[in-house]
């Protein structure tokens, strides 16, 4: 909802409408959404002409599948339309907005960047950028130099120079020989490894990426420290 205007979207044929006021919901455009069981919807306002429409559907049992659909609107227009699906029992750390507010849609292993006009300014081939054959990608941290994306079954936390599209596997770097030659070898389907290789993306500060790391053996967290410039 943005004032007194709302949206609606019909779980099997995925027909939006829209009503503002309290007037009767109009219908507003046709869409691939498709919602199986429980369902979340939530709108990103990006600026007063572009907004972003967010389906979170969580199905199956015991509820490990989601399917997470977005709907780009420009100007009052269906734009841009995303669909990613995850399943078991790793978390969802994708961020719906890069460091300076523009809106990130992953439609499997692609990635837009939507900026305030509604332009796609970035579209990135994620399987190209990381050497993963994934279908499915998570997008943990983004500005105008760098993002962090995980392949979503392979696992690894995966920083990307988005000048240079040099690729860093970052556990690599931040982890110890034993906590590697153990993850090296892990299936990450197995829920012991639901947190994969235990990286997660805190933030940036200057030339420093702070991670978090995880150890799945006791539960020990411990912030790491990525040095973007070498």
């Amino acid at each position: 909802m943005k004032g007194s205007k709302g949206y609606w979207v019909d779980k099997k044929s995925g027909e939006l409408f829209v009503a503002s006021g309290v007037g009767t919901a109009k219908f507003f455009a046709d869409t691939s959404v498709e919602v199986l069981d429980y369902n979340e919807f939530t709108v990103e306002h990006i600026s007063p002409t572009v907004e972003v429409l967010k389906i979170y559907d969580n199905f199956g049992e015991p509820s490990i599948n989601s399917n997470i659909f977005k709907i780009g609107l420009v100007a009052g227009k269906v734009e841009l339309e995303t669909k990613t699906s995850y399943g078991g029992t790793h978390p969802n750390r994708s961020i719906d907005l890069s460091t300076d507010k523009h809106a990130l849609l992953i439609d499997g292993a692609t990635l837009y960047e939507v900026d305030g006009k509604g332009v796609k300014t970035e579209k990135h081939d994620l399987k190209a950028l990381t050497g993963y054959n994934d279908d499915t990608f998570q997008v943990e941290f983004y500005d105008d130099e760098y993002m962090v994306v995980r392949p979503y079954f392979s696992g690894w936390l995966t920083l990307i120079n988005r000048e240079t599209k040099e690729a860093t596997r970052l556990a690599d770097h931040v982890l110890n020989e034993e906590q590697l030659a153990i993850y090296k070898t892990a299936d990450f389907s197995d829920i012991t490894f639901s947190q994969w290789e235990g990286l997660s993306v805190i933030g940036r500060e200057g030339n420093k990426l702070k991670l978090n790391h995880y150890w799945f053996l006791g539960g020990k967290e411990t912030e790491l420290i990525f040095n973007l410039t070498k």
